[in-house]
């Protein structure tokens, strides 16, 4: 056990949210992404085999982490660059070798044993099974987002309702300049409007990648990108907004530095 499972209201409120839940109109709006359903099987080697060793599986392992390990390796080999890996609920962030790592993984087996030292996806994987649910693994080409790259943006009956400043940043962050804040502020209000039309939740917790530079948006600018949607209310971070003040959500802006 890895802690208090979902109960049932949990799982039901969560499992919208779930990658493998979004329709294709919002997946069009995510990275790149491949995905299958884990067998119980596979889920439970997962959650029982001690961490692989030194980075190789060997004939002590349990078939479900060598089934595990073929279906990845030409879904990482498709990232030359390193894949981003994690669960349709959730990605492993927690765990000590995300760091080392750099978020990144080469080969199925190093990935396997990101997903078995990280007690958050032990948690879900364990959760979904309890609920009679198969959870999903996607793997998606890694990038580099920059903290303040991230936005947490709020929807609320299918209106925007307040965007706050990536939650990996502080108060204390660098203030960008006026004018990029405008030109970021112009693209994330489009792209929300989009979202809102694609996603199938009224109400949802977004977390959008916007990519710019110190000067604003260059000819090269990336699209933006979902990157997550979490359910509305306190089961979900505020950012830099606080749910015990529900009036503060009226459609601002929170910047990181104030």
């Amino acid at each position: 056990m890895t802690g208090w499972l979902w109960d049932r209201a949990d799982f039901d409120a969560f499992r919208p949210t779930f990658l493998e839940s979004w329709p294709d109109s919002l997946a069009a709006l995510a990275p790149l992404q491949t995905g299958f359903a884990l067998t119980p099987d596979d889920a439970l080697a997962l959650l029982r085999a001690r961490p692989v060793w030194r980075f190789r599986l060997t004939a002590e392992e349990p078939a479900g982490l060598h089934r595990l390990a073929g279906a990845l390796e030409p879904l990482i080999a498709a990232s030359p660059s390193g894949a981003f890996l994690r669960l349709g609920s959730g990605s492993p962030k927690d765990s000590p070798l995300f760091g080392e790592l750099s978020g990144k993984v080469h080969d199925p087996v190093m990935a396997i044993k990101l997903l078995q030292t990280s007690r958050r996806v032990r948690h879900h994987i364990e959760s979904c099974l309890a609920c009679g649910y198969a959870p999903s693994l996607f793997v998606r080409p890694w990038a580099a987002i920059r903290p303040e790259e991230e936005f947490r943006c709020f929807l609320r009956d299918r209106r925007p309702v307040g965007v706050s400043q990536g939650c990996r940043l502080g108060h204390d962050s660098p203030v960008l300049p006026r004018e990029v804040r405008q030109q970021v502020q112009r693209r994330l209000e489009a792209f929300l409007d989009e979202l809102a039309l694609a996603c199938h939740l009224d109400s949802a917790v977004l977390d959008v990648w916007c990519p710019f530079d110190g000067h604003g948006f260059g000819k090269d600018a990336g699209r933006l990108v979902l990157l997550d949607i979490n359910p509305w209310g306190p089961r979900s971070g505020a950012g830099l907004f606080d749910w015990r003040q529900p009036a503060r959500f009226d459609g601002r802006f929170l910047w990181a530095g104030g």
